[in-house]
């Protein structure tokens, strides 16, 4: 009630002054001063990198000679910047190289396999390029023998490969060039440190092998950089080691350098799985991924996923499956291996290395993961059964799947299958053959 009372005294001064202002005939004046803006110019800035190279990206190792090989960073920075080049080195010592004068090693990041050096570059609106390699060359050391370029089983060592990027950052903010670059890049050793890196956004770097106590949620856009360290999953039907399931926003996780190994016990165990998500990216590159059952799984009621895999080896029962519609995968440069070791059954123990599938129990979609296209160039594919299971290179069970093959090599158990016999190890369901398209190169 005090409210309304309040409310109806203010109603009634303000009558009052109406009817002063008409009985007297006046007006009322207000003493007001004013003053000229004082306007603050803020200019804006920005940090621009990229990298480039002209002299390709196949090289041949000739002990005692060079190769020209010239990646270069630009950068356009209206504030003053530290500039970072970062080498990974997986040559397992059969290509040398130095750093372009300029370059400074950052103190705690000569890592196993990543080394990140850096330089100061002031302010300059103007395009400004560097050399990452002194002489834009590589070196292979007369010493090379033939021993040197074979693994262990006599077969040429692959997937030795040297890869440069950039990282440009502005000073101000940072007490040096180690905490501006430990800004966007982190060092890790434990699950726990791995998890905080990721969640906060950081790129990780493993410097140690990682037992995971669960699997590993994945979200957003992700970066791991193994330096040739084991991300192992825990053991246990059901278990992976990355996990993206139920993400309505886009996922992009990038994988290099990393051995991820799946659970070695149990049922229905994935390396990788995808579940029920939108919009997933998977980059793979110079890695190992295993499980006991599937590797690499994409599992059904998933939209637009693409998968990229470069020099890495896949291990499971299937090396990679898939069940959702539209998926689009290219490997290359990987082998493939399948290996049906599960207990003996005629009628439905029958798998294979690479599996295009039907629906599975709650998809909505009968059809499963039809319209794919699956592209494998320079891969060697292998399908080993070790108890009597059938187990194909290929099994199609999807309609409208796509299979490109260009310069690959096929084994089953051990023993390599001439390219104009693969057919006989590939799968076809008869309902989806008329729709199956394969191109062979």
């Amino acid at each position: 009630m005090k409210f309304a009372k309040k409310n109806v005294l203010i109603v009634s001064l303000a009558s009052l002054l109406a009817l002063v202002t008409l009985v007297g005939g006046g007006t009322f004046a207000y003493l007001i001063g004013n003053t000229e803006d004082v306007v603050n110019n803020f200019n804006s800035n920005q940090v621009t990198v990229s990298i480039s190279e002209t002299t390709g990206y196949e090289y041949d190792i000739v002990p005692g000679t060079s190769q020209s090989k010239d990646p270069k960073i630009t950068v356009s920075n209206t504030a003053a910047a530290y500039l970072y080049s970062i080498v990974i080195d997986n040559t397992e010592g059969l290509v040398g190289y130095e750093m372009a004068d300029g370059w400074t090693l950052l103190s705690g990041w000569d890592t196993e396999h990543m080394k990140v050096y850096y330089r100061e570059v002031e302010a300059d609106a103007t395009d400004k390029t560097f050399s990452v390699l002194k002489n834009d060359q590589v070196t292979y050391d007369a010493a090379i023998e033939n021993s040197d370029m074979l693994n262990s089983d006599g077969t040429l060592k692959s997937g030795i490969n040297l890869s440069f990027s950039a990282y440009a950052i502005q000073k101000d903010g940072f007490a040096d060039a180690l905490a501006a670059f430990e800004y966007s890049y982190s060092k890790v050793s434990s699950s726990d440190e791995l998890s905080s890196a990721i969640e906060s956004g950081k790129k990780a770097v493993m410097t140690a092998d990682i037992s995971l106590p669960e699997s590993m949620r994945m979200s957003g856009e992700v970066y791991i950089f193994g330096n040739g360290y084991d991300l192992i999953s825990p053991d246990g039907d059901s278990q992976r080691v990355i996990d993206v399931n139920g993400e309505t926003e886009p996922v992009v996780l990038n994988i290099k350098d990393v051995n991820l190994v799946g659970p070695r016990t149990g049922t229905y165990t994935r390396g990788i799985s995808v579940y029920d998500s939108s919009d997933v990216i998977l980059n793979i590159e110079d890695s190992a991924v295993s499980a006991t059952y599937y590797a690499i799984n994409i599992a059904s009621a998933n939209e637009n996923v693409e998968i990229n895999v470069k020099n890495t080896v896949i291990t499971g029962w299937a090396a990679f499956q898939t069940h959702s519609p539209y998926t689009k995968a290219t490997f290359e440069n990987c082998t493939l291996i399948g290996i049906n070791d599960k207990q003996y059954d005629p009628i439905w123990n029958g798998f294979a290395t690479v599996v295009i599938n039907e629906y599975s129990d709650g998809n909505p979609d009968p059809l499963g993961a039809h319209d794919g296209v699956f592209t494998f160039k320079d891969c060697r594919i292998e399908a080993t059964q070790t108890t009597g299971n059938e187990q194909y290179l290929l099994s199609v069970r999807a309609e409208n799947t796509t299979v490109n093959i260009e310069n690959c090599v096929f084994f089953v158990d051990g023993v390599q299958v001439p390219i104009e016999d693969i057919a006989n190890y590939v799968s076809v369901r008869p309902n989806v053959i008329d729709s199956f398209v394969c191109n062979i190169k």
